[in-house]
């Protein structure tokens, strides 16, 4: 298959596991052009996707000699509709999922919004209300909430290894990305 897309690797690893880290060590390898934007959201976001391939390229402007494109979303990985669309669009995509332990990634998220000051509740109350409705159309003033659904590592990395096939899908603990 050929596509009009550059990227060729994506990060779709749980918000609060690391996933930025991975992205500055990853564009760091000479063979290796990560995106300009971190987060942009491309594949899961109505409005971007529609902009199409070239737009999306514009991520990676003054990085021709590289092997692989990467981009890093964390909005990928509990959306269904992003495996689809970079499985279709994608030449070959490669993922790396990054995940961390699920209650410790929660209260992470939870405590990174509450430094903000967007999240005022207790922690059980925010994740009673807001553990799960995840919809990257909807961001919150800024990120997302979905505290809880972001932890369903099982159900959404079934999908993303059905969508792409589980030899193109890396799944790496946060602890191992740290050692």
């Amino acid at each position: 298959m050929s596509s009009k897309y550059l990227c060729n690797l994506v990060i779709t690893g749980a918000a609060k596991s690391g996933t930025s880290s991975l992205h500055e060590y990853l564009g760091a390898h000479p063979m290796i052009a990560m995106s300009n934007n971190k987060e942009p959201h491309y594949f899961c976001r109505d409005a971007r996707y529609s902009e199409g391939a070239t737009a999306h390229n514009k991520l990676f402007e003054d990085k021709s000699d590289a092997l692989y494109f990467g981009e890093s979303s964390t909005t990928y990985l509990p959306w269904p509709t992003a495996a689809e669309r970079i499985a279709r669009d994608l030449d070959r995509p490669k993922a790396i999922i990054i995940l961390r332990h699920p209650v410790a990634r929660c209260f992470s998220h939870y405590r990174w919004r509450y430094r903000l000051g967007l999240e005022k509740r207790s922690f059980l109350e925010a994740i009673k209300n807001d553990g799960f409705g995840f919809d990257p159309e909807q961001p919150t003033e800024f990120g997302y909430m979905a505290y809880l659904e972001f932890s369903q590592y099982a159900r959404q990395c079934q999908v993303w290894e059905e969508a792409l096939g589980s030899m193109n899908c890396l799944i790496l603990a946060s602890n191992d990305l740290q050692k």
